[in-house]
């Protein structure tokens, strides 16, 4: 029986577990960010584009090791060509980054190197290095991903597993406990910055909360201005100890913001207090999944894998240079909007399903009191409509009008119908006993490039049954909200936090 040496001197496994890998590591790096599905699609790809190679080369060469590592040096240097890219950039001699320069090298360098494998006549120590190399660096991931997977794993990376939010022993109300109605509408500025632009509505919405008993937090701030951090402060009730500020994020910063939210202790204390929890937002909440995942990706998951790979490399920064002058620009922008629109149109829908699905959820029976989180895309881009209702050809939504201003103060106009539709129906169905917080989690980015302070300046309205909003005062920043609401509705005595505003860049 052959020693497992000599496996690993013969076998040409190599060049079949780089992409085994490529996959598993950016997987970790991304997790919780792309599907299994997506990374077993893209792998089925490029083991094909492996296994198709090997076998070409194996039979124009007749030699099964030579084929493997010229394979495994092919591969290597179109899939790693990016980071290697990236990795120059950042040396003193930088200039080597540059695609003039870096391109003919690696192209010259593979040359060379097929070539010396071409002429080499024994392989046996290279096979076993390249065999060996692939297995350790795929037991280490392997080790990485049961660590990210185990059970406990995600509740270690949450900042406040096995810290109760409140004191224990918390008696319940006498009256009962009321309903609660979180509903978050993402990038809606307050009516401090809309009113430094003509023609916003602010107005309307807040004559229209004030008229139904709401009270508005007219300098209200988020605590950060980025999504998931953002809700990840509100329903940890806490700042993150971890961010610095300023602050560049990396994919792992948001696996860990979506991990606290999944695991926040306002849940499992609503929970211990008898509380249903109904998920129609963008994260995980008690493991309950979402009504729409977000994966806070500016490209698809299978773009994402592939982003540093040669092509993808070339397409996105010089493939355009080689393309005629006519419809360079139509064919930029053809290929921007699908992809745009690949990314975002499930949106449209998911905002009509939770919109739909709040007043349902307030009419149903059930003797639980229910904690609704509704986490609606409006006025956020994609800006579907205009402020009469009429939906945008997907040229006109899905063009580079992230930053649109004229567009967003439109949709945001139509955004007010549907967030007054949508109160009137939820005090109607709960007959005015509920408690509901309607809130942003920041700004518009747009008005905040030559201000950063207008990101953090959101909406920020609450109605609570007994109209008594002694507890709520001008400056209230989203850190605080659940722990007034806390405080109000179960007798704890949870401090308030000093409310600051702490920039992330992405």
């Amino acid at each position: 029986m052959a020693s497992l040496k000599t496996i690993l001197e013969r076998r040409t496994l190599h060049c079949f577990l780089l992409p085994v890998f490529f996959i598993a590591h950016l997987y970790i790096e991304y997790y919780g960010m792309v599907t299994a599905g997506a990374a077993l699609t893209v792998f089925a790809w490029l083991e094909a584009a492996v296994i198709t190679a090997f076998f070409i080369l194996w039979g124009l060469a007749g030699n099964r090791q030579r084929s493997a590592a010229i394979v495994m040096c092919i591969a290597v240097g179109y899939l790693y060509y990016g980071d290697i890219k990236h990795f120059l950039s950042l040396l003193p001699f930088s200039f080597l980054a540059r695609y003039s320069i870096l391109l003919p090298l690696v192209l010259a360098g593979a040359v060379v190197i097929i070539i010396v494998l071409a002429r080499k006549k024994k392989f046996t120590t290279l096979t076993l290095y390249l065999n060996l190399l692939m297995i350790v660096f795929i037991v280490v991931d392997l080790f990485r991903l049961l660590s990210l997977s185990a059970p406990g794993a995600a509740a270690r990376q949450s900042l406040l597993t096995g810290r109760s939010p409140v004191s224990a022993g918390i008696p319940a109300t006498a009256t009962g406990k009321p309903d609660i109605y979180f509903l978050v509408f993402d990038s809606y500025p307050n009516s401090r910055v809309l009113e430094q632009y003509a023609g916003t509505p602010a107005p309307v919405l807040d004559s229209f909360l004030a008229g139904n008993g709401f009270h508005l937090i007219p300098r209200s701030t988020c605590n950060y201005n980025n999504t998931p951090f953002s809700i990840d402060a509100t329903v940890n009730m806490r700042y993150l100890d971890r961010l610095a500020t300023p602050l560049r994020l990396s994919s792992i910063d948001y696996n860990k913001a979506t991990t606290d939210i999944n695991h926040a202790p306002l849940f499992n204390f609503l929970l211990g207090e008898g509380y249903q929890l109904y998920n129609l937002s963008v994260f995980d909440i008690n493991n309950q999944p979402p009504l729409h995942k977000e994966h806070f990706l500016t490209v698809t998951p299978a773009g994402l894998f592939l982003f540093n790979t040669l092509w993808q490399c070339i397409r996105r920064d010089i493939y355009w240079n080689f393309r005629g002058r006519a419809g360079r620009e139509a064919n930029a922008a053809a290929a921007f909007i699908e992809s745009q629109k690949e990314l975002n149109e499930s949106k449209l829908h998911f905002n009509r399903q939770a919109l739909d699905s709040i007043p349902r959820i307030a009419a149903g029976p059930g003797q639980a009191p229910r904690f609704v989180y509704a986490h609606i895309y409006m006025p956020h881009y994609p800006y579907f409509y205009d402020s009469s209702g009429k939906r945008y050809h997907d040229t006109a939504t899905y063009g580079n009008f992230v930053y649109n201003d004229a567009k967003f103060i439109s949709y945001l106009k139509y955004t007010n119908t549907q967030i007054k539709a949508l109160l009137s129906q939820l005090m109607t169905a709960t007959a005015g006993k509920s408690v509901i917080i309607v809130q942003s989690d920041h700004g518009y980015r747009g008005f905040a490039f030559t201000d950063i302070r207008n990101h953090f300046k959101n909406l920020h309205a609450v109605y609570f049954p007994d109209r008594d909003y002694a507890s709520l005062y001008d400056s209230l920043s989203n850190v605080n909200t659940f722990r007034i609401v806390i405080n109000k509705y179960f007798h704890a005595q949870m401090p308030l936090l000093p409310d600051s505003c702490i920039v992330v860049k992405d």
